[in-house]
């Protein structure tokens, strides 16, 4: 019986690739899926990496026509078979004890399990800033189990650091968008609202890494505009799901989605471009956690921290 599958969609880093297979180990009941968005680079390691690692890790390819991570993650769908679901990013890796921790709610009722995670900076191994907001979103609820904190914890829109039961993806039609930036935010949207039972742990399962290249750290007009379009879905999706007082937890907020483009140095064109997007689409301009003098110290100071920090990793393109 296969307990979780694991899907990771994978390009140009064999060598960070094998080393997040090696992190997961060998166990009998754990499916592991690598779906290659047809690299171009280090073709070689890729397919030493293949054959090494075949008895036990299936190998397919991204044949859709459309390069991106969400076209890879769906394909690694159509081929699971565990009762839960977990998606990795090939440059990253699961901690030493992620199994023991995971295992125990193979046989669970819960419907998703939200993990904690950290991360590292690529060049130094230093502890990096990409998990502080998820990991405060967490640390908070455990301090305090209030209804606000727990929907601030699920909306969160990255899929790692999530065991997720697979029959509620299928008996929903929930599919990663296939857009080559931001594809993962209205997949996690949907999910986090058909399961209804999850439960927050606290525990350290995995490590995302911060290095230049990767996805979230390159800095284009396509890559703005993706998150943009795709935030504006999941708003909608919610703002028709959830009541009100629910919808206001969340704090979708243009001004902030605005500052962030602003920060990493999208054009004022676009910029505009993207106000008008967000108006149309109906996302308010400031949400009321903005005139709480405490949350918005809290939100400048953690923004500062990670741009400051992350910036020498962006890369325009």
């Amino acid at each position: 019986m296969i307990d979780l599958t694991i899907i990771i969609p994978h390009y140009n880093t064999p060598l960070q690739l094998e080393k997040l297979i090696q992190s997961i180990n060998v166990h009998n009941n754990v499916q592991i899926i690598v779906v290659d968005d047809n690299s171009t680079d280090n073709l070689g390691k890729l397919e030493s990496v293949r054959q090494k690692y075949s008895s036990y890790v299936e190998f397919y390819c991204n044949k859709t026509g459309i390069q991106s991570a969400g076209a890879c993650r769906n394909t690694g769908l159509k081929h699971a078979k565990g009762k839960w679901l977990m998606f990795a990013d090939a440059d990253d890796f699961f901690i030493d004890s992620y199994y023991d921790t995971i295992s125990k709610y193979f046989n669970s009722e819960f419907d998703q399990i939200i993990f904690n995670v950290t991360s590292q900076y690529s060049d130094t191994g230093e502890i990096a800033t990409r998990h502080l907001v998820h990991a405060r979103k967490i640390n908070d609820y455990l301090g305090n189990p209030s209804e606000k904190n727990y929907y601030r914890v699920i909306k969160r829109f990255a899929p790692w650091g999530k065991m997720i039961r697979r029959a509620v993806v299928e008996e929903n039609n929930i599919i990663f968008s296939e857009t080559l930036h931001s594809n993962d935010q209205f997949f996690s949207t949907q999910v986090s609202y058909y399961c209804k039972q999850t439960v927050i742990d606290g525990a350290i399962i995995y490590c995302i890494t911060r290095g230049k290249n990767s996805l979230t750290t390159v800095v284009s007009k396509t890559a703005y505009m993706c998150h943009v379009n795709e935030t504006i879905k999941c708003y909608c999706f919610s703002k028709n799901k959830y009541s009100k007082k629910v919808l206001g937890y969340f704090n979708y907020n243009a001004l902030l989605i605005l500052y962030d483009g602003l920060k990493r140095g999208i054009d004022i064109k676009t910029l505009l471009w993207a106000f008008i997007k967000l108006v149309k689409g109906g996302i308010p301009l400031i949400t009321c956690n903005y005139f709480n003098p405490i949350f918005v110290y809290t939100e400048l100071t953690s923004n500062k921290k990670r741009y400051g920090k992350d910036r020498k990793f962006f890369v325009e393109k």
